[in-house]
């Protein structure tokens, strides 16, 4: 019988440690994006809760109307009377003047 050929077999190739970061840093980038989408959804949600309880709460404390007021009224364009003025007394100086002549004069 012919010898059988030896052949060495292949001893499996330990990973490198660049290899090993790089596989389980594929694994962490796909965690980190999947982690980023679940935030940026959490945080829509959740700044439309808070949109819709400041809306519920504006709408229940609307400042509740106060009794119309009535017009003032207008003042009329219509011409008034005037007034006659009223006669003013004379200054005291003319009085006094008028009474010294009143007296000399008798």
């Amino acid at each position: 019988m012919p010898a059988k050929k030896k052949i060495a077999k292949k001893s499996v190739q330990k990973k490198t440690l660049l290899e090993k970061v790089s596989s389980t840093a594929s694994h962490i980038k796909d965690d980190i994006v999947a982690g980023k989408d679940h935030v940026v959804e959490f945080a829509g949600e959740a700044f439309e809760s808070i949109k819709e309880g400041v809306k519920h709460l504006i709408e229940k404390k609307k400042p509740v109307k106060a009794a119309k007021k009535k017009p003032l009224k207008k003042a009329s364009v219509k011409k008034t009377a005037k007034k006659p003025a009223t006669k003013k007394s004379a200054p005291t100086k003319t009085i006094k003047k008028a009474a010294k002549k009143s007296v000399r004069k008798k």
